[in-house]
C-alpha cells in the first residue's frame, strides 16, 4: 500500500448530494435466480455482515475523531458502507425468499428460511478458516462456534423439516448433524474471555479471520433479534431467544481475541481487507450480469483502504502502513467442509 500526495476527501461535494439523492436505486433487484448458487449466497450473506460492521466502525472512528478532515473521511466512508450493504443486500433478501417460498408462506416460514441460511454461511465460512488457521487460540475459538453452529441448523431444520427444504440451502456441502449439544453452550463469563494475540505478532491472515466471523456473528445475531419481533410461533421463539444468549457469547469470545492496544485506525484498516478479500471471491462466483454491487464495493472498499493509509500516513503511523498485505490468498483447507465437521464432531464427541 502506497501513500502520497494530499489525501482528497470529496472530489466534489455536491457529487456527494447526487450520490445520497439516488440512494432509492441502490435497492434495484438485477438478478436472476438461476444466477446464483449457495456459495454466492453464503458470500453474499457475509458481504452484507462485513459492511455492516464496517460502517459502525467508521461511526465510533468519527465520533472520537478532533481532526474535521478526517471525521469527514470516515463519514464518507461510513456512508458508501452503508450503500454496499444495501446493494448486495437487494441481490439476496428476494432471492432467499423466491428460492424455496410461496406467496402464500406465512412470515414464520420465511425467517425459519433464512436462518438456516445464516447458519449455513458462518458453518461454511469457520469450516474453511479453521483449517487453515495457524493460532492456535484462534482456531480454538473457530471451532468452539463451529460445534455450537452445527447445533443451531440441525435443531431448526428438524423442528421444521415439513417447512423448510434443506437440501437446497445445503446444497451437498455438509450433512446436518449436532455439534455441542444447546445446554452444554450456556458458558459461564470465564470461559468466554479468551488470551488476546500480539497484534505485532500475529499474521494478517488471522486478524481478517477474527474480524471476518466477528462482523458474521454480530450480523447474525442482529438478525435472529429481528426475527423475535416478527414471529409468532412460540417453539420459534424460544429457541431463537435460546441462540441470542449464545450468539452474544460469540461475539464476547471473538472480540476477547483482539489485542486491546490494537488502535482504533488498525482496526478499520483489518476491516476493509476483510470486506475486499470477501468481495473478491465473490466476483470468482458470480455471473457477469450480477457482479456490479460486488465489483463497485470492492473498488471502493480499496478507495477506503487507501485513505486509511493516508490517514495514517499523516498521523506517523508508519509500521501500520507497512503491515497492509498486497493481497491475501483464500484459504486452501486439506479437507471438505464436510470432513472437517465430521473429524471435528467425532474428536469431541
Amino acid at each position: 500500500m502506497t501513500t502520497g500526495g494530499e489525501m482528497v476527501i470529496f472530489d466534489d461535494e455536491e457529487d456527494f448530494k447526487r450520490e445520497k439523492l439516488n440512494a432509492g436505486k441502490w435497492a434495484k433487484v438485477i438478478f436472476d435466480i438461476k444466477d446464483f448458487d449457495s456459495r454466492l449466497i453464503d458470500r453474499a450473506l457475509i458481504g452484507c455482515a462485513v459492511e455492516q460492521y464496517q460502517w459502525t466502525t467508521y461511526q465510533n472512528l468519527a465520533s472520537k475523531s478532533n481532526i474535521s478532515e478526517t471525521k469527514e473521511a470516515f463519514i464518507r466512508n461510513g456512508f458508501e458502507e452503508e450503500k454496499h450493504l444495501i446493494k448486495i443486500g437487494s441481490l439476496i433478501q428476494p432471492l432467499i425468499r423466491s428460492k424455496s417460498l410461496s406467496e402464500t408462506d406465512t412470515i414464520d416460514s420465511l425467517m425459519k428460511q433464512n436462518t438456516v441460511w445464516l447458519e449455513t454461511a458462518i458453518i461454511t465460512e469457520v469450516a474453511e478458516f479453521a483449517q487453515v488457521e495457524a493460532h492456535q487460540i484462534a482456531k480454538d475459538v473457530l471451532d468452539h462456534l463451529l460445534l455450537d453452529h452445527m447445533t443451531h441448523a440441525s435443531i431448526i431444520a428438524s423442528a421444521f423439516a415439513d417447512e423448510i427444504d434443506v437440501s437446497k440451502i445445503v446444497d451437498g456441502r455438509y450433512h446436518l448433524q449436532e455439534g455441542r449439544p444447546l445446554q452444554d453452550q450456556m458458558a459461564g463469563v470465564k470461559s468466554v474471555v479468551r488470551q488476546y494475540y500480539n497484534r505485532l505478532k500475529v499474521g494478517i491472515e488471522t486478524k481478517v479471520r477474527i474480524h471476518t466471523i466477528i462482523s458474521l456473528e454480530t450480523y447474525i445475531l442482529s438478525q435472529y433479534q429481528n426475527f423475535l419481533k416478527l414471529i409468532t410461533d412460540e417453539r420459534l421463539r424460544e429457541l431463537y431467544a435460546t441462540i441470542c444468549a449464545v450468539e452474544a457469547d460469540h461475539v464476547s469470545m471473538l472480540n476477547s481475541l483482539i489485542d486491546p492496544s490494537e488502535p482504533a485506525l488498525e482496526l478499520a484498516i483489518t476491516g476493509e481487507l476483510a470486506e475486499i478479500y470477501n468481495h473478491k471471491r465473490s466476483m470468482r462466483l458470480a455471473d457477469k450480469k450480477i457482479e456490479t454491487p460486488f465489483k463497485d464495493a470492492f473498488g471502493e472498499d480499496l478507495e477506503h483502504l487507501q485513505i486509511l493509509a493516508d490517514i495514517a500516513d499523516d498521523l506517523g503511523i508508519v509500521e501500520l502502513i507497512n503491515r497492509i498485505p498486497v493481497d491475501i490468498p483464500a484459504p486452501e483447507p486439506s479437507l471438505t467442509i464436510d470432513g472437517y465437521i465430521t473429524e471435528l464432531i467425532a474428536s469431541h464427541g
